[in-house]
This record gives C-alpha cells, sequence and structure tokens, in this order.
C-alpha cells in the first residue's frame, strides 16, 4: 500500500533487539513493520 502525504512513516530504528522492538510498537502503536530490503541487513 503506497503511503499518503500526510502519513506517518518512520523507517529507521536502531535496536539490539529488533524482535523485542518489533512486538513494543506493535503492542504500544499497532504499528506493523517490514524489512527494508536493504542487502547485507
Amino acid at each position: 500500500m503506497p503511503s499518503l502525504p500526510g502519513d506517518f512513516i518512520w523507517y529507521d530504528v536502531m535496536t539490539p533487539d529488533p524482535d523485542a522492538g518489533r512486538a513494543f510498537y506493535k503492542a504500544v502503536f499497532g504499528w506493523n513493520m517490514a524489512d527494508s530490503g536493504v542487502p547485507g541487513r
């Protein structure tokens, strides 16, 4: 789904525990996350 003008997008989260970060943002804000597709990351 493409983003629309005014949509909130946060595309960079630095954390030593990605799974815990994903669970936190999903539980608190209802956000979904997707891999950026950057090779080697």
